[in-house]
């Protein structure tokens, strides 16, 4: 018997006091306790609805599922409204661990759509304690009068739960609607973390515990990338003296590549990166941008990108003379590049966002040629900041967030590549701190923006509305449906937090030390990457 049956059966209560989210109208089918939810359930193939757990062995550990057993392709379900699954953590030595779910369903697409929740539970008796998991789900293919749904979850350290439960709800019970599926549990090797601030910090346990390390004369670590082709072993961290320093061994030592001060001197002053991203096909490209002010306050800020094809041993020249050409030939004013997005379909298509004072059109450029010409993308938009993020489902879907500094911030979006756009008020913060802006990496309707007073929103409708959901960050990055963020708070201090439904709520796995850079300069550098 599930362990959550057992424990109903025990309090004489019901899911729905268990988990109030879950309401009697969710239910097609009525129960009171865990005696009448058992007795009402139909018999399949012969046998009973929930039989006695099974094991499977994953990564030569093993997985216990309790819950309905399926093939490929599932089993047509009739007049049922809810079906328990649940993942028992049986893992030695798993710190870290990431428990991977997918649930494919096929339902009548005249009927309502079925729904997947989830949660991961800490203890069942004497009171529940969970923690919502917020899947991401997807409305596929149509086969006929047949639709395809896919529900998808990470539930990161896996190992800090005894339990992760799954519903899978149909609403639709009539006679002629009917409901499979089948699921998939993958328990994955963790999460590696690398963060910037006044030291460079690693995680490769996803951030159970972090390995911190201090470069020579003590500089800050400005801009960070992990390597996925490597499982992160392998990752970059530049440094507020200008170096670019490499790791093989994820942060536990760091090998000098190259110093970017004899590029920019006399040229830019206040120097420092502005980012650092890494081809997503061809590891061995990098792309770094350098940033600065010949004023503390107003600018005119200047800046360059320059690009390696040998991971970093060398570098050409800037990239962005075609950008400064367009406003003052020989001068590197308003080219102050401070986000690039790299379309992971054709990596020769870059974004770029700037700081563009006093030169309207060059906020947005997009380069279809790996950066040899540029192209204004907002025309006329004049931004004291822009960041730009890409869709990894759709690159024709960019979000872009734009600090105008008399009115506010406000966040264009595209669906067409940059043939057209549309525009919505974030909020009314002049010249915030940080900003940051991440594409939702499963669904093209979502995004999360962030670095106003007004703190953490998301929007849900391809940028029609934002709803404020939480705290501001200086960073985001997101694998699968985890959300990490890179904030300053509690106050006066630094920290990477973690959500596991879209940004409501958050938990602290930085390192007790991290103290972060949170000034206009630059923001805490935050890289994620799957083993």
């Amino acid at each position: 018997m599930p362990a959550l049956q057992s424990a109903l059966a025990a309090q004489n209560t019901s899911v729905e006091q268990v988990f109030p989210g879950f309401t009697e109208a969710n239910y097609t089918l009525a129960y009171q306790n865990q005696v009448d939810f058992r007795s009402v359930l139909p018999q399949l193939n012969g046998e009973e609805f929930r039989p006695v757990p099974e094991q499977r062995t994953l990564n030569a550990q093993t997985l216990s599922v309790s819950g309905p057993i399926r093939t490929d392709g599932g089993n047509v379900i009739q007049h049922l409204g809810t079906t328990y699954v649940e993942f028992t953590n049986r893992f030695n030595n798993s710190t870290g661990r990431s428990l991977s779910i997918t649930v494919d369903l096929y339902a009548d697409d005249s009927a309502a759509p079925p729904v997947v929740k989830m949660w991961a539970i800490t203890q069942y008796s004497p009171t529940v304690i969970s923690t919502t998991v917020v899947p991401n789900f997807q409305r596929l293919l149509l086969n006929g009068t047949t639709r395809h749904y896919r529900a998808q979850a990470r539930v990161p350290r896996f190992d800090s739960y005894r339990w992760v439960a799954m519903d899978i709800i149909h609403p639709q019970t009539n006679g002629s609607a009917t409901l499979s599926y089948n699921y998939r549990a993958d328990v994955v090797s963790p999460a590696v973390i690398y963060a910037g601030g006044t030291k460079g910090y690693a995680s490769t346990n996803d951030g159970v515990s972090w390995t911190s390390y201090t470069f020579p004369n003590s500089p800050a670590v400005q801009a960070v990338a992990a390597v996925p082709q490597t499982q992160g072993q392998t990752g970059y961290m530049a440094t507020s003296d200008l170096k670019l320093w490499k790791t093989t061994d994820a942060g536990a030592t760091f090998t000098m590549l190259y110093d970017f001060a004899p590029k920019v001197q006399g040229v830019i002053t206040n120097t420092h990166f502005s980012l650092l991203n890494i081809d997503p096909v061809t590891p061995t490209t990098l792309y770094v941008g350098l940033r600065g002010k010949t004023d503390p306050f107003w600018g005119p800020d200047k800046g360059a990108l320059f690009k390696s094809t040998d991971g970093g041993v060398t570098f050409g020249s800037d990239l962005l003379q075609d950008c400064h050409d367009r406003h003052d030939p020989g001068d590197w004013q308003d080219c102050a590049i401070t986000s690039l997005a790299i379309d992971p379909t054709n990596t020769n298509v870059l974004w770029i966002g700037q700081d563009s004072w006093n030169a309207p059109g060059q906020t947005l450029m997009r380069s279809t040629d790996g950066g040899a010409t540029w192209q204004p993308m907002l025309t006329g938009q004049i931004a004291t900041f822009t960041r730009v993020s890409i869709s990894k489902v759709n690159s024709n879907v960019v979000w872009a967030l734009l600090q105008q500094q008399l009115s506010g911030q406000y966040v264009f979006h595209t669906a067409f590549a940059g043939a057209s756009w549309d525009n919505t008020k974030l909020d009314n913060t002049l010249n915030p701190a940080d900003k940051t802006i991440l594409a939702d990496p499963f669904d093209i309707s979502s995004a999360w923006a962030s670095g106003g007073g007004e703190g953490l929103k998301r929007s849900k409708d391809g940028n029609q509305s934002w709803q404020a959901i939480g705290p501001e960050f200086h960073g985001l990055a997101a694998l699968d449906q985890v959300l990490y963020g890179a904030a300053q708070w509690p106050v006066g201090t630094a920290s990477i937090q973690q959500s596991v439904d879209g940004g409501l709520t958050w938990i602290n796995i930085g390192d007790a030390t991290m103290n972060g850079l949170g000034d206009d300069n630059n923001a805490m550098p935050l890289s994620i990457v799957s083993p």
